[in-house]
């Protein structure tokens, strides 16, 4: 049965997840976000069995742990 965020054909509860955490060094911070943005696009185009990939980065907000 498909949880609450997906459809019958993204059944996430047969998926795996992978997080990974990457501190890049300041100065790159923002090629390695762009090199990683083409990596989730070339990964979704090419792998059929990936359903969702997504490239985050952690932001400064007072609220926020880190």
């Amino acid at each position: 049965m498909p949880g609450p965020f997906c459809s019958d054909e993204e059944d996430m509860s047969k998926s795996y997840f992978i997080v990974s955490e990457w501190l890049p060094k300041a100065a790159h911070h923002d090629e390695l976000l762009a090199i990683f943005k083409q990596l989730a696009a070339i990964t979704l185009e090419n792998e059929s069995g990936c359903l969702r990939y997504h490239v985050t980065h952690q932001i400064e907000h007072p609220g926020a742990p880190g």
